[in-house]
């Protein structure tokens, strides 16, 4: 790899690639997939529970690569009007 990654194909390794969260083998959902800047070479999934728990702690470590937060944040909002217009 030639200088750091910028999406998912540029790692050597995505630990739990099925796209789960990896923190403490958490399992759930991962929504935002994201490097240690001193492991450029290998990426991991969050959910957002874990994210915001580890958020303030290491975020100045963690390159985010992907986030679908805000995808399915607005997900979520079109489905919510299309209910409200019935």
């Amino acid at each position: 790899m030639s200088g750091f990654p910028t999406r998912a194909e540029d790692f050597e390794a995505i630990y739990h690639a099925d796209g789960t969260c990896t923190y403490w083998d958490c399992g759930q959902p991962g929504v935002v997939l994201a490097y240690d800047d001193f492991s450029p070479e290998v990426a991991q999934w969050f959910c957002p529970e874990c994210w915001n728990e580890i958020d303030g702690d290491v975020v100045g470590l963690l390159i985010i690569i992907e986030d679908k937060r805000k995808a399915d944040l607005e997900a979520e909002a079109s489905r919510d009007g299309k209910e409200e217009a019935r």
